[in-house]
């Protein structure tokens, strides 16, 4: 595991943060539904995205900056396949976040349903 995470690169740390907040809020929505913790919490889950997006992004474009200078092809497909890291860490933990929402997205819409008598 820190070998898949230092292999990301700087763009994990950004990830894993998001990401595990992203979870804590997830289980907090589940736990305790209220509608101020849903949004909350997809946005945290969007950011995660985000972070993940980010990171391999940047680490293909200095992969195929350092491609370039050493015209070696096997440092861009290293570079390349480190990099998906971050994206991989992050739909993993989206994936991971995403379950309690929905299920607390949805006992948020049941209880919503009794306030109301239907």
């Amino acid at each position: 595991m820190a070998g898949f995470i230092q292999e990301g690169g700087g763009g994990m740390y950004p990830v894993l943060v998001s990401g595990l907040v992203s979870i804590a809020l997830a289980l907090r929505l589940l736990a305790r539904p209220a509608l101020r913790h849903l949004a909350l919490t997809g946005a945290t889950i969007f950011l995660t995205l985000l972070a993940g997006a980010l990171g391999t992004v940047q680490g293909i474009r200095v992969s195929t900056a350092t491609a370039s200078k050493s015209g070696v092809l096997d440092d861009l497909l290293q570079g390349t396949s480190q990099s998906l890291h971050c994206m991989l860490a992050a739909l993993f933990l989206t994936t991971i976040a995403t379950l309690p929402a929905i299920l607390g997205a949805f006992r948020l819409a049941a209880r919503a349903d009794e306030e109301r008598g239907q």
